[in-house]
């Protein structure tokens, strides 16, 4: 499984997964009217590597290109964080 988060300021796109995304196809939404190349829905990509898609407005000639990278998320040493757990069940 893996999460996505947009920085809009830095164009970039960033997929937190520990999976190997080495061929994957990829859904996305855009405004309407707007394409994006290559498309991620039909090209499989490297995910494991920063890709570059380039979004294209309706008007044929505005374009913004996106990097997409994959970050692994972070492993703590051992054990868990104390306040992220919640004991719901108790015998």
């Amino acid at each position: 499984m893996t999460g996505a988060f947009t920085d809009q300021a830095s164009k970039t796109i960033s997929l937190i997964s520990a999976d190997d995304l080495s061929s994957c196809l990829a859904d996305f939404e855009v405004s309407a009217h707007a394409t994006i190349s290559p498309d991620p829905s039909t090209t499989a990509l490297n995910y494991n590597e920063p890709v570059e898609l380039t979004v294209t407005a309706h008007n044929g000639v505005d374009k913004q290109v996106y990097t997409v990278k994959k970050i692994i998320p972070a492993k703590i040493p051992y054990g868990f964080n104390a306040t992220s757990v919640e004991l719901l069940f108790n015998s």
